[in-house]
């Protein structure tokens, strides 16, 4: 149940179907998602935002882990989890074919809610 919800919002899917550019989509999209951040996702990751670089043509989606044990082991074991779950979800789901048809490059990055450090970053290319 907890990763349907994190993939309901990673995979958010609320792409326009106005002429507007492709950054300008991508720049609104990333606007409408961070309306409702934070966002808990699951008793240990909340969404805190998301950001659109048009020099880079890369969505990114910033989160915390929350009540969870802060070690090296617990955040190896959870950044292995979400390296198999997350590129495979950008590949398959039919929510991102927005994002792969316009070859956008998904970068998701993960910090630690005690100390604000970046913990782990997961991308993946089109």
């Amino acid at each position: 149940m907890k990763k349907r919800k994190l993939i309901l919002l990673l995979f958010f899917p609320v792409f326009y179907a106005c002429t507007s550019s492709t950054a300008a989509r991508l720049e609104k999209l990333s606007d409408e998602v961070n309306r409702d951040c934070p966002m808990i996702i699951d008793a240990y990751t909340v969404c805190d935002s998301t950001s659109y670089s048009k020099k880079n043509h890369q969505f990114t989606y910033y989160f915390t882990l929350v009540n969870y044990p802060e070690n090296p082991n617990s955040i190896d074991a959870i950044k292995q989890h979400m390296e198999q779950i997350i590129p495979e979800s950008v590949r398959t789901n039919p929510q991102m074919e927005q994002f792969r048809r316009l070859e956008v490059k998904m970068d998701y990055r993960y910090y630690s809610s005690i100390n604000g450090k970046l913990l782990f970053s997961i991308s993946v290319t089109p």
